[in-house]
């Protein structure tokens, strides 16, 4: 035998004969120095998933279905890095005239690459059959260039989910990817021009690029491209405000140069996960039990203070595992059949769901037999005994298991809103799910959010009341239903947040608005005057009742953009504006 076979069997013996870390000193241990906030594809998030995965051999579970370990390792791409870029018209003698300035940027997902190209204004790029609406109809976009418009006013189309997912950038950046289109060109509204820092901002391109060449324009920069077609952006952009109909695509004279040279460091990261099988038919459906262990490093450039993420969610993760191994045990000595069991640690929650949309992507065979989805985040801080229980009110069935969780003493709530987590990358694919919680605080992604600050003994309670809830969702009897989602829907809510105000949302549903918790220094919210104790009525165009009206908000607008918003201070209510900042990742 060879001594690295001999090194690698003493390194899991070693593992096996440890004693298991208790819960607290878990948590201490992920908040430790040495794992420096657990940040995705960080050395510290790396020794985190090397502790967890420690833990789990001990456990002697088996690896989830799909994982080749107890770890299933994926990449992404925290940034990307254009290295050159170009963007002119191409004279009859094949040379080029670029534009200079800084009216233009690539868009962070754009592919890399050069093209001559016609260019068509189709205007605001949307494909919306269903809702009466398409903005490409009637020409071929092969080898061509697309210019569109980014802002989609209210009011325009219908209100139903599908017009909503068509009307996003996303979607319409796909629809002329779809049709041939070698570059896709998105200007700024006339109306409502995006401060320069921001016009790189697009489609999320942490996994892989848009497929094609993507540029940001000002409207300014719009109005050069259109020149020689009879009308500028704002005269264009008013005729199809004013009509509510799509207008034909728009040739435009002359070809274009559009090219981009890019570079896009990959990280790796991991999620881990092991099954406890269930038994007799009802074992071939499964609930999923989940927790996200990342945190935010240093914050979001990497340069400030170790974000030690106790609650958020190191308090989840060692939940998770406590749970894990009381029900090892516990379930072998149950009798009669039940559902099988995955428990699933996740990586790169923070920086946009990315462990939860990679499982959900790949999509294993037995991800088509889940019936729930269980998200543990932020569970270190329970307060007055009140356990929130998100998105549970859309499941009355649930009823008498979340009944067993009060009998150890909690208040268990049953809400309709569930935003943010890990758990809306499932319910985009339409598997039910649902959140715990214990609520909101000021230390919320900040320093502050230490060891010492969270509630063992409620994470105890918690614990107990876990025992109880998991097994009673395993039992078939229990039918558990799936909500149904129009099309589009899920995707559209299941869409990272990817901007912020800067204050710490109540989840408490008042009939009037959505309190505010706290306000951050130096936000958004603190410039805009908003104050601690507020009711915050309307964002933008959207009312906002409770969480998940502020949050489903929030999904259409983009960094910079300035809104209106409207107030309940002391039975008054209260106008200002506030300008949107990018979502520290």
């Amino acid at each position: 035998m060879s001594r690295l076979r001999v090194l690698s069997l003493l390194l899991i013996l070693c593992a096996l004969s440890a004693q298991a870390r208790s819960m607290d000193d878990l948590v201490k241990e992920l908040c430790s120095p040495a794992c420096q906030g657990r940040r995705a594809g960080e050395p510290g998030a790396s020794l985190a998933a090397q502790m967890l995965e420690q833990e789990l051999v001990a456990l002697d579970l088996a690896p989830l279905d799909g994982f080749p370990t107890h770890c299933s390792f994926f990449t992404f791409h925290p940034r990307t890095i254009i290295t050159a870029s170009s963007l002119g018209r191409v004279n009859d003698n094949g040379t080029v005239s670029p534009l200079s300035g800084s009216g233009w940027q690539m868009l962070d997902a754009t592919a890399s690459g050069l093209v001559h190209a016609p260019l068509l204004f189709c205007g605001y790029g949307i494909v919306a059959p269903e809702s009466g609406w398409d903005d490409l109809r009637g020409h071929t976009l092969e080898g061509k260039a697309v210019l569109l418009v980014r802002q989609v006013p209210e009011g325009l189309g219908d209100a139903s989910p599908a017009w909503r997912e068509a009307c996003r950038l996303e979607r319409r950046i796909e629809a002329a990817r779809r049709k041939g289109a070698a570059a896709v060109l998105v200007a700024d509204s006339p109306f409502t021009e995006r401060p320069e820092t921001e016009r790189a901002l697009g489609p999320d391109a942490v996994f892989h690029d848009a497929g094609l060449l993507l540029a940001g324009l000002s409207s300014a920069v719009a109005d050069t491209l259109l020149a020689g077609s009879g009308g500028g952006l704002k005269n264009l952009v008013t005729h199809i405000t004013r009509t509510r109909k799509s207008q034909a695509p728009v040739a435009l004279p002359g070809r274009w140069e559009i090219g981009a040279r890019l570079s896009r460091p990959e990280k790796i990261t991991r999620n881990l996960g092991v099954a406890i099988p269930g038994k007799g038919e009802a074992a071939r459906r499964w609930i999923v039990l989940g927790a996200h262990f990342d945190h935010l490093g240093r914050g979001a450039d990497g340069t400030g203070p170790v974000h030690p993420g106790a609650d958020d969610n190191a308090s989840g993760t060692a939940l998770l595992m406590e749970v894990a191994r009381l029900l090892k045990s516990g379930l072998d000595s149950g009798e009669g059949e039940r559902r099988s069991l995955a428990l699933v640690w996740f990586s790169g929650e923070e920086q946009g769901r990315l462990g939860s949309r990679t499982l959900v992507e790949h999509h294993p065979a037995w991800l088509d037999s889940v019936d729930l989805m269980v998200n543990l985040d932020m569970v270190g801080r329970l307060r007055n005994q009140d356990l929130v229980v998100l998105g549970a009110q859309d499941h009355p069935e649930l009823a008498g298991a979340l009944e067993s969780m009060s009998r150890h003493g909690l208040t268990v709530r049953a809400t309709g809103e569930s935003p943010g987590g890990d758990h809306e990358s499932f319910l985009a694919a339409g598997i039910p799910a649902i959140m715990c919680f214990t609520g909101p605080h000021a230390d919320y992604h900040r320093p502050t959010d230490t060891p010492e600050r969270l509630n063992l003994v409620g994470m105890e309670t918690i614990r107990d009341a876990l025992v109880d809830f998991v097994p009673a969702l395993l039992n078939p009897q229990l039918s558990i239903a799936r909500p149904f989602h129009p099309q589009g829907e899920g995707a559209t809510n299941a869409a990272p947040v990817r901007v912020a105000m800067g204050i710490v949302p109540g989840y408490e549903s008042t009939g009037q608005g959505m309190p505010v918790q706290d306000v951050k220094a130096g936000s958004a919210a603190e410039a805009a005057g908003i104050l601690k104790g507020d009711l915050l009525l309307s964002l933008g165009n959207f009312p906002v009742a409770n969480i998940h009206d502020y949050t489903f908000a929030l999904r259409h607008f983009s960094a910079g953009e300035e809104l209106p918003v409207t107030l309940l201070r002391n039975g008054l209510r209260v106008q200002t504006r506030v300008t949107l900042t990018e979502r520290a990742r």
